[in-house]
């Protein structure tokens, strides 16, 4: 069922209300009747619909007056009229409104009456509507309703309400209704306004003249081309092409040569030269095409933009023919410029002007010949692209190869893959690199064969080529090419090709098994190639290789297993690692499985992190150099806790190592934050501590926000939502649910944290109404002492210290920060802090702050 016929469905119920909510139901004995045929409504029901509207300020909610329902109903009238077919209730509607619009009924009952209309109205409701022009409050909807009817009768309405309106905004309505229809009568009408003061009326008069004007109205909106005002001479230029446009449309011969005089008149404009050169493409024919030539060399770039675009998709065969005229002898730019034409044309017939243009002086100029040759002639400009790699700077083979990248067709790889053997070196480099990206992997034969070129240049390009496209059932292959490869440079690429090429198609039990397939019988070299190889996979059988290796009696091979598993990805390197740290007889391989260890440390998130900080402080005595223990240092600070500080503190003691120290005391009190936070940055701080600007000025600004916050309550276990049915808001406080009765056994926590002031939005993380949340933490200090907690809820709130209630303030609130003081005393060591969180509706927030009895800073609190 359509939109329209759900809408007229939903009015047609509210009709029947309406109609028996009035005591009446015209002469209707079944109500199912009228409801199942629209065509039954009668003109006298309309009109008592009609009758029953009241003025707004009567109406509201179910009061005697409301009128909803008459309202709902008249707009299913109003739809159903509207449709085609309904000639007899459309009628009966348009007598009805008639006669209620000439009714002495107040203009805001009208006003929904005429909002109805624009719905169904036909000729037969202008006379009625013309009246109503002059009354400002019903002007608006009158004209627009004139505006739907179209006819004559109606914009002859409109003019003489126009003729007659004393109103700005009266004559702004009807000079926009005007314009809409396009009356070209109205124009003499709406001229005056030109010169109007009411800057809101000018600009109304300035599109209603474009769209209902005639040649001497383009003559006047050219006047208003000269006004001071930019946002005028906008809105004249719009109207100007807005009436070229209309009296193109009509036949008008002379509107190109019009348009031309107007670019002409304003040669410094750009606006204008582009709104033109848009008329003129549009316009089409000889003296539109010479005017966007003629302004191809011009130096406004939004110009010569539009004149480009405009050239290039002209649908005038003829346009090629004159851009390639235009491209001997043009400047660099222009050329560019020209040739970009001729590509997004792809007009063949353009290819002699363009192929001299190959080798040209200008680089742009060579690239943008090779664009246009390459759109133009497709696959068949291959063998004339080819050859140029050989001739070209980096750069413009750079251009040569994204060119024939892009370049479609079926047999385009088997071109390029057969002039491969027969080009030198640099166009082989080239040519294999464009195959691979093409992925051309049909011609993956020729080049592995390739892979084994004299050139070694040539041999790394192929391999590169080769890693893009091999699939499992060549990787063998490709492996047995890498290991056999000669030369540095060659064999790195081969290397690189295995390793992008094994995470192209995955590393699993099949794939690994390629390279572990010729590992044993490698040469030393080759096996350093693939240990490198396998160094990226993760895989365990391939860590198994390498492990072993470390023991291998070619020293070569035992350096390439060490630098493979310090690659490693993952923490299963780490145990192997940390035995040649131990136990290697090599200060370099020690050096580099420190280095490996250390970054698979920081990467280990698995690993507990009191486990890492262990590790940390297992390694740091056997790191033999500064650049070493530099390295650890760093890597403690990626461990987050307080442990973590304690463990840093001693370095900032000593010079090599005191800024990496102090950096990673920084990173750590940044998360853990509290009192030992505080003190750790106010360590950096003290003077014997030098470190740089830089970090001391993050010192300084993290030591502010840290004592600002501290003993704020930053990490809490949530316990909720609880609810009980038939209680809510603040009586919630009363009822008793699991996390405050000691023999409950099912209460389930989790953790939540807070912002840095310690507010927590509950809104956000549980949401809802009628109902409370618990929030746990445990304070930790090493005496007993008093405190005071400064606690703010939203709504009221219930604090626990170790099972016992030491605060209530169960009211409906807005939150406010700390707004309830609660002293209290800590006992030593371990203390359980419960919030009990009421909520009504609306807001809900918390918050709590530990500190001394006097304000300051319990250095230490320990909060978890």
């Amino acid at each position: 069922m359509t939109s329209a016929k759900l809408r007229f469905g939903r009015a047609a119920c509210l009709f029947l209300f309406a109609l028996f909510s009035m005591g009446r139901c015209y002469g209707q004995d079944d109500p199912q009747q009228l409801l199942a045929d629209g065509r039954a409504i009668t003109g006298e029901q309309v009109a008592a619909l009609c009758r029953g509207l009241v003025p707004p300020a009567g109406r509201g909610g179910e009061k005697p007056g409301d009128d909803t329902a008459v309202r709902e109903a008249l707009h299913g009238v109003a739809l159903r009229a509207g449709q085609s077919g309904e000639d007899v209730l459309r009628a009966a509607a348009l007598k009805a409104f008639s006669g209620a619009l000439q009714a002495d009924v107040p203009d805001s009952v009208k006003v929904y009456l005429l909002d109805q209309l624009r719905f169904f109205a036909d000729p037969s409701i202008v006379p009625i509507l013309g009246p109503l022009l002059a009354r400002p409050e019903l002007c608006d909807l009158a004209a627009r309703v004139l505006v739907t009817v179209g006819t004559p009768e109606a914009a002859a309405a409109l003019r003489q309400g126009l003729l007659t309106a004393t109103g700005v905004d009266q004559r702004i309505t009807l000079v926009q209704a005007l314009g809409d229809l396009g009356d070209s009568q109205a124009a003499s009408a709406v001229r005056p306004f030109l010169a109007a003061p009411e800057r809101k009326l000018k600009m109304a008069a300035i599109t209603a003249l474009g769209r209902c004007g005639g040649v001497r109205d383009a003559r006047a909106l050219e006047a208003v081309m000269k006004s001071e005002s930019a946002y005028e001479r906008a809105r004249a230029l719009d109207a100007q092409m807005t009436l070229l446009r209309r009296r193109h449309a009509a036949g008008d011969a002379t509107t190109v040569a019009d348009c031309v005089a107007l670019m002409e008149a304003y040669p410094e404009e750009p606006h204008v030269q582009c709104a033109g050169l848009t008329f003129l493409a549009a316009a089409g024919g000889q003296h539109s095409r010479e005017a966007i030539v003629a302004c191809f060399p011009v130096e406004n770039p939004r110009v010569r933009a539009t004149a480009f675009r405009l050239a290039a998709t002209a649908g005038d065969g003829a346009m090629t023919a004159r851009v390639a005229e235009a491209l001997p002898g043009a400047p660099p730019k222009l050329a560019i410029g020209l040739l970009g034409v001729l590509a997004r044309r792809g007009d063949r017939s353009a290819l002699p002007e363009v192929r001299p243009l190959l080798t040209a002086d200008a680089p742009g100029v060579r690239t943008g010949a090779a664009e246009a040759l390459a759109a133009l002639a497709g696959r068949d400009g291959v063998p004339e692209l080819v050859p140029l790699l050989g001739t070209a700077d980096k750069a413009d083979r750079q251009a040569l190869e994204r060119i024939l990248v892009a370049i479609p067709g079926p047999d385009v790889n088997s071109r390029l893959g057969t002039m491969l053997s027969a080009t030198k070196s640099d166009q082989a480099c080239s040519l294999l690199s464009v195959l691979g990206r093409r992925g051309a992997h049909d011609q993956l034969p020729l080049i592995i064969q390739a892979a084994t070129d004299p050139s070694e240049p040539v041999r790394a390009a192929a391999l590169r080529a080769a890693g893009q496209l091999a699939r499992p059932p060549e990787l063998g292959q490709l492996v047995r090419v890498v290991v056999q490869t000669e030369g540095s440079t060659a064999r790195r690429a081969g290397e690189d090709a295995l390793i992008s090429c094994l995470r192209r198609i995955g590393v699993s039990d099949q794939t690994v098994a390629s390279p572990l397939g010729e590992f044993e019988t490698a040469s030393p070299t080759g096996r350093i190639s693939l240990l490198r190889v396998l160094g990226t996979t993760g895989h365990p059988a391939a860590l198994a290789a390498i492990r072993a290796d470390i023991q291998h009696a070619e020293q070569s091979v035992r350096d390439g297993a060490v630098r493979a598993l310090a690659d490693w990805p993952d923490q299963g390197a780490l145990e192997p690692l940390y035995t040649v740290i131990q136990t290697g007889k090599s200060e370099t391989h020690k050096v580099l499985a420190l280095r490996g260890y250390v970054r698979l440390l920081a990467k280990a998130t698995g690993i507990p992190t009191d486990q890492r900080l262990a590790k940390y402080r297992a390694v740091m005595p056997l790191a033999g150099r500064d650049s070493e223990r530099k390295l650890v240092v760093a890597g403690i600070g990626t461990v987050k806790t307080r442990q973590a500080l304690d463990a840093l503190l001693p370095y900032l003691g000593q010079p090599a190592l005191r800024s990496e120290a102090a950096a990673a005391v920084i990173s750590v009190a940044e998360k853990v934050r509290g009192a030992a936070s505080s003190v750790a940055v106010r360590r950096v701080l003290d003077d014997d501590v030098k470190t740089g600007k830089k970090l001391q000025d993050r010192a300084r600004k993290l030591l502010g926000e840290l004592e600002k916050h501290l003993g704020c309550v930053t990490r809490w276990a949530l316990s909720g939502p609880h609810t009980k049915s038939g209680v809510s808001g603040h009586s919630l406080g009363d009822v008793a649910f699991g996390p405050e009765l000691p023999e409950a056994t099912d209460v389930s926590w989790r953790e939540v944290t807070t912002a840095a002031d310690g507010r927590i939005n509950l809104i956000k993380v549980v949401g809802g109404a009628n109902r409370v949340v618990y929030l746990r933490c445990e304070a930790v200090v090493p005496e007993a002492t008093k405190v005071a907690m400064d606690i703010g809820s939203d709504d009221g709130v219930v604090v626990w210290l170790n099972g016992e209630v030491v605060h209530k303030n169960n009211v409906p609130r807005a939150f406010k920060w700390g707004e309830d003081r609660v002293e209290t005393s800590l006992q030593k060591g371990s203390n359980i802090l419960m919030l009990k969180i009421m909520q009504g509706g609306g807001g809900w927030e918390a918050n709590a702050r530990i500190r001394n009895l006097d304000g300051s800073v319990i250095t230490e609190l320990e909060l978890k």
